[in-house]
């Protein structure tokens, strides 16, 4: 079966509505465990904006009069706290595994990339691991990503009437579309979210290693140690997971980076699929322009940064490529001998080029740039074209077999 088959099978097969989903013809199965994570206290008020607050609110009010959709489905997640959308804090997480490997002794933790919202690209990246390490693959949704998120976020029909919306309000705006829409307000309006939702996907990590640790996970053996295939920003988070160590829990794991590995100012996030130019403005002037005044200035971001410890301080360290160069190298060379990594050519939101200029005086020899013979992009490495299944085919198991033979 060649990978666009793969895909199409296993798109049909998933569900999130049953505990167990078993593979036909495969002993492979899929299993929706739930998960319950701690919120990471916000502030009601939009953060990263310096307007007077009166001003401020009677402009918002006189936009989401004229503005029905955007108010209806965005914009109240503005006035009401983040903590309070249950999608994000109860959720479901998949466990890719054999069914007759009983409770492994080893797993491999895949993290996504940015404003995903279905799990149908990654079911098969997945199973191919499975295949081939026979270790289960854990597919962690991130904070307010996938089906941690309201529904109404992934409605072509009401988000396309938001985009109508901002393109309206912003009309130099660049690739807004009804797929970036939702989260290209919330990050633009409240840019903090951006390390706020990271910081609680963190700790949802450490809290479900926590657990496996105490013996407390029905398919992974007591302290099953992990290694981590990160793709986009889940690279990002995979970076920051390992420069950080928390509870000693990644002392001996292996990281995987595909499509990933650069800091956040050499990241180019504008796209269809991704966010739109105003919201990764807003983003940059937050926390890279400026020399990061916005970021460093805010009180609730840096009350965030002390809880989160050191951790704060990497996150910080991975914001600008120019700045505390030597303590994020010193993080790096703890975990070097242990990473890989796969830019693509033509990938354009994290270039070759600037993931070179995060890792390559730390990682030159880990740092193994591909290209494909047809058009992708960063979003989709792997195009589900039939005209091209060859081509995809042979692509998606060069990546992967590079990936198993180092992962195993």
């Amino acid at each position: 079966m060649n990978y666009i088959q793969l895909y199409k099978r296993l798109r049909n097969i998933y569900t999130t509505d049953e505990g167990t989903i078993r593979i036909p013809d495969s002993d492979i199965s899929f299993h929706n465990l739930p998960f319950s994570s701690t919120p990471i206290t916000g502030g009601k008020e939009p953060a990263g904006y310096r307007f007077d607050k009166k001003i401020y609110n009677a402009l918002l009010r006189y936009y989401l009069k004229l503005n029905t959709y955007s108010n209806e489905y965005i914009f109240h997640s503005l006035n009401e706290k983040d903590e309070n959308i249950t999608e994000n804090n109860s959720f479901n997480y998949i466990i890719v595994k054999k069914q007759s490997s009983g409770r492994a002794n080893s797993c491999i933790l895949l993290l996504h990339g940015l404003n995903e919202r279905s799990w149908d690209k990654y079911l098969p990246w997945a199973f191919d691991l499975v295949s081939k390490t026979n270790k289960p693959v854990i597919l962690f949704p991130l904070a307010f990503h996938m089906n941690r998120a309201p529904h109404e976020w992934s409605d072509p029909r009401l988000m396309r009437e938001v985009s109508n919306e901002r393109s309206r309000l912003f009309p130099e705006v660049a690739s807004s579309t009804f797929a970036n829409a939702a989260l290209s307000t919330r990050l633009q309006f409240s840019p903090t979210r951006f390390l706020l939702s990271g910081v609680q996907t963190f700790y949802d990590i450490v809290k479900l290693l926590d657990n496996i640790r105490h013996d407390d996970h029905p398919h992974l053996s007591k302290g099953a140690p992990f290694d981590i295939f990160g793709y986009s920003i889940g690279a990002f988070l995979s970076q920051m997971l390992m420069m950080s160590n928390p509870k000693d829990h990644f002392s001996n794991s292996k990281l995987f980076l595909f499509c990933g590995g650069c800091t956040m100012d050499r990241m180019q996030p504008v796209s269809k699929a991704i966010m739109d130019s105003e919201a990764a403005l807003a983003l940059k002037n937050f926390y890279i322009d400026n020399n990061g005044n916005e970021f460093l200035n805010d009180e609730m971001i840096q009350s965030t940064l002390a809880q989160f410890e050191e951790g704060g301080k990497i996150f910080e360290s991975m914001l600008d490529h120019t700045k505390m160069e030597e303590f994020r190298n010193s993080k790096f060379k703890t975990f070097a001998d242990r990473c890989m990594i796969i830019p693509l050519q033509k990938d354009t939101v994290m270039s070759p080029e600037s993931v070179d200029a995060t890792l390559g005086k730390i990682m030159c020899n880990n740092i193994h740039p591909d290209d494909f013979p047809y058009q992708y992009t960063h979003e989709n490495p792997f195009p589900v074209n039939e005209r091209i299944t060859g081509q995809v085919n042979e692509s998606f198991h060069r990546i992967f077999d590079c990936a198993e033979r180092f992962l195993t």
